[in-house]
């Protein structure tokens, strides 16, 4: 048994991250829609126990210039404003390099529901290790490139991979950008997320940002088995309702298995020659 410790020791899997001292809920709000499920979102904060203290900063992508307006009971959360660009993806990626005084982001869209109290410590105890990237409630395990139902998403992220130089030879599995956490400096070492101005640019920087940070030697994970158990949202309520059934399972350990086969060891040896290069450094 000391044996098989030793091992996984070796091969960083006991690795852990420092401990949370300040986390931050991020909120993206596009000020072209109602704000309606944004209130609710805010209120079940307030009103669901997270497990732990933490801040909440809402950022507007803003179409219409008009400074957001919240009911008095919520009118002490902090507000940033910004120009409509990069989708969700591209506010979170704004707030997280803004504010250095946080060293834990959990990143929501604002239509977004909370299913249970100490909603937070999934998303804390999922980057507990070192090694991980994202915390999320969904990672879609995809097989093969033509999986992707839209040829322009494909085309985009070939033109990412380029720009980034993505030599990573993975099919499109990646963490869904709906419900996200991450610690500062995995974020800071990976180089934060991906984002694009048009939705097959969006789409096709998802992929981008999990494949980069396996690259990088980082791993994407989710916070339970069945997807979006601690925070919910409306547009993946047949896909929630999906993944309750047994066939889903079994296929699903059959992907991760795939996956796993296909890029665990490359990414073990990226992350051991990041630490190599930490240590030259300091």
């Amino acid at each position: 048994m000391l044996n098989v410790l030793a091992y996984f020791q070796r091969i960083n899997a006991f690795e852990y991250a420092p401990p949370v001292r300040k986390p931050l809920v991020v909120i993206c709000h596009y000020d072209a829609r109602d704000v309606v499920p944004l209130i609710a979102l805010l209120r079940q904060i307030r009103r669901i126990p997270a497990g732990i203290p933490f801040e909440v900063e809402i950022v507007v992508n803003s179409v219409t210039g008009r400074r957001l307006q919240l009911p008095n009971d919520l009118s002490d959360v902090a507000v940033t404003m910004r120009p409509n660009s990069g989708y969700n993806i591209g506010a979170w990626e704004s707030v997280w390099r803004q504010r250095s005084d946080c060293d834990f982001f959990l990143f929501l869209q604002d239509e977004c529901e909370i299913k249970r109290e100490n909603w937070l410590i999934p998303f804390i105890h999922g980057t507990r290790f070192a090694d991980t990237f994202l915390a999320c409630e969904c990672i879609f395990y995809m097989s093969s490139w033509s999986a992707i139902d839209w040829k322009e998403t494909c085309n985009q992220y070939f033109e990412i991979a380029d720009l980034y130089d993505l030599g990573i030879k993975a099919p499109p599995t990646h963490a869904q950008m709906t419900v996200v956490a991450a610690r500062r400096k995995a974020l800071e070492e990976v180089g934060g997320f991906i984002s694009g101005d048009h939705k097959a640019r969006a789409n096709a920087g998802e992929i981008a940002t999990t494949h980069r940070a396996l690259q990088k030697g980082f791993r994407v994970r989710e916070v339970q088995w069945l997807p979006y158990s601690t925070i919910s949202h409306p547009q993946w309520n047949d896909y929630i309702n999906r993944s309750r059934s047994f066939a889903w399972s079994l296929k699903r350990v059959f992907r991760i298995l795939q996956w796993w086969a296909r890029t665990e060891f490359s990414r073990r040896a990226a992350y051991r020659r990041l630490k190599a290069t930490r240590t030259n450094i300091s």
